[in-house]
């Protein structure tokens, strides 16, 4: 009896650090995109739009040139003003999004206030986990040990 006891202890101990585990590991995941989006957002804020379609990920260059990227963004970013708030919203991993492949991704939304408008508008950012070939990293991979950056894969003002 003692032995049973002992023995479910031991399972119920860890089922617990095993949930524990897998708790932590969405926020080290978010931190991590969120720590390399606001990097992008710095660039983009200091205006250097260029450098920021660099920076961003192959999946995101290919639907955009950089010409076009950097003249839709002069155009937003004037009419808007400085950025004067951004306080984040929500943000949350997940491996789909409609209309892109299965991967690694995490969605980060922003309420943002700008210069020239009196009401915050809502800055979505999408990081997208890319290894060292320019690859999505499949999703059967564990986002917390594969060798991968986060790379900007979308970003939209609404």
């Amino acid at each position: 009896m003692k032995r049973t006891r002992s023995f479910f202890s031991l399972i119920c101990l860890a089922i617990v650090f095993s949930a524990t585990n897998a708790l932590r590991a969405a926020p080290t995941v978010e931190l991590a995109a969120r720590e390399q989006a606001d990097a992008w957002l710095a660039v983009v804020d200091k205006g250097e739009y260029g450098e920021a379609w660099a920076r961003s990920a192959p999946f995101f260059r290919i639907q955009i040139s950089r010409e076009e990227f950097v003249k839709a963004l002069e155009k937003i970013r004037e009419d808007l003003g400085a950025v004067e708030k951004r306080q984040l919203m929500r943000l949350f991993y997940t491996v789909r999004l409609p209309g892109s492949p299965d991967a690694h991704y995490v969605m980060i939304q922003y309420k943002t206030k700008f210069a020239n408008r009196e009401e915050p508008v809502v800055e979505i950012i999408t990081p997208l986990l890319i290894n060292s070939d320019g690859d999505p990293v499949p999703v059967v991979d564990d986002p917390l040990t594969v060798k991968a950056d986060w790379q900007v894969a979308g970003y939209y003002i609404q």
